[in-house]
């Protein structure tokens, strides 16, 4: 198959948002499939785009064992009006339901500067299928006029929870507008059964992001640190939830030893270093405590496999890719508070141990059990194929299903 993904987030951002279309782009390759990744520009080479004229030769002579990656910048005058920002509140809703329901979307001059592109997109690599993924309305947008100007099925890929990023009274005039979509995929139930009211009858496949082969690898065993941190991880989703844990982490580290209060390290790893900061300078641990910020993803992978155990605080709307990760990591996982019964239902296929707390007590009864059991050998952890390529089996089949029916129904 010839597919074009469509994200606005560049490979090289060092987010998340940047890796489910790219990992998945160059799985499908290596799969023999001729991807296209259509993308923002790159922050490590701004302004590293190519003109629309240099596309049909670019695309004639790619090596297509790997994905295309073809960025487009946003260096055009921004049409954002001047003292946007101090517009008033229903001056600025009526603006972003314009964006929404017959704009171009929040990157409305990446939209723009990406039609001439499509344009030879369209002309020299005639795509089979669209993949569009959804984080913001530009991307579909694009997804959806590529697939009309070729005539080629284009797909949904939500994301993100529905809910959370269209205001609920434009939900279904926004749904109204992509409803020519032929089928959705979603890196979750939680998130795809939020987008239920865009189409029911729709073609759906939930696709996991996959966990990256780093956090497979068998750490060495001559490790002096190995064990003695609590590891938190990714996004602190409420300051509220973070006092209680660092609360009940506390309560807990008073309780033992000097030794083994010496001994203890907190490590955060993730984006929100401020709110951290904030919070251990309100709740003073008895133990070392270290931000860490936004890790390389390799070096996050040894941490995790390294640590006492793993923690992280739910979200109620969104779902938690990061579990997966670090059940494939293998040391205990402390989550707080209760998770989805998605995320449950998969954390009961790992041999990985995995704490869900409701509550201070409940954190500080997990703390203590696994500090009790930091000695006792690791249980053998049989790996789920939760790799990138695991998943792109069952996205490759759902992608040639929509292709098949496109064809049929052209033929009709």
């Amino acid at each position: 198959m010839k597919l074009v993904f469509i994200n606005h987030v560049h490979p090289d951002t060092p987010h998340v948002s940047a890796m489910r279309m790219y990992y998945f782009a160059k799985a499908m390759a290596s799969r023999g499939h001729q991807v296209v990744l259509l993308t923002g520009e790159s922050p490590v080479q701004p302004g590293h785009c190519l003109d629309a004229s240099e596309i049909t030769s670019v695309i004639v002579t790619h090596n297509w064992t790997k994905p295309l990656v073809l960025s487009v910048g946003e260096h055009a005058v921004s049409t954002r009006p001047q003292g946007a920002e101090s517009l008033p509140p229903l001056i600025r809703r009526i603006r972003t339901a314009w964006r929404l329901l017959g704009g171009d979307g929040v990157h409305g001059q990446w939209v723009a500067n990406a039609w001439p592109i499509l344009e030879k997109i369209a002309e020299a690599f005639d795509p089979d299928l669209a993949w569009a993924t959804f984080g913001n309305t530009s991307n579909l947008q694009l997804g959806q006029w590529l697939a009309q100007r070729v005539g080629c099925p284009w797909v949904a890929d939500i994301k993100d929870n529905w809910y959370g990023y269209i205001p609920k009274g434009l939900r279904h005039a926004v749904a109204w507008r992509f409803r020519d979509a032929a089928g959705m995929t979603s890196n979750a139930w939680l998130h795809l059964q939020a987008a239920e009211s865009w189409g029911k009858s729709k073609p759906k496949k939930v696709i996991y992001s996959g966990v990256a082969e780093a956090f497979y690898q068998v750490p060495a065993n001559d490790q002096s640190d190995r064990f003695r941190d609590v590891l938190l991880v990714g996004s602190i989703r409420s300051t509220t939830k973070l006092h209680v844990l660092l609360s009940a982490l506390k309560q807990w580290a008073e309780a033992l030893p000097v030794c083994g209060q010496e001994r203890l390290r907190l490590v955060y790893a993730g984006t929100d270093s401020r709110q951290f900061n904030e919070a251990v300078h309100q709740i003073l641990l008895p133990c070392t405590v270290m931000n860490m910020g936004q890790r390389p993803l390799e070096e996050l992978a040894r941490m995790t496999q390294q640590s006492l155990m793993n923690c992280y605080l739910t979200s109620d709307v969104s779902f938690h890719h990061k579990l997966l990760e670090l059940l494939v990591a293998g040391r205990p996982v402390v989550c707080f508070p209760r998770e989805h019964p998605e995320s449950r239902q998969l954390a009961g296929g790992s041999t990985t141990g995995f704490h869900e707390c409701a509550t201070l007590d409940e954190l500080v009864t997990a703390f203590d059990t696994l500090w009790k059991e930091r000695a006792a050998p690791t249980a053998s952890n049989q790996l789920p194929a939760w790799r990138w390529d695991d998943f792109s089996v069952e996205l490759e089949k759902f992608f040639a299903s929509l292709v098949q029916t496109g064809r049929e129904q052209r033929m009709s």
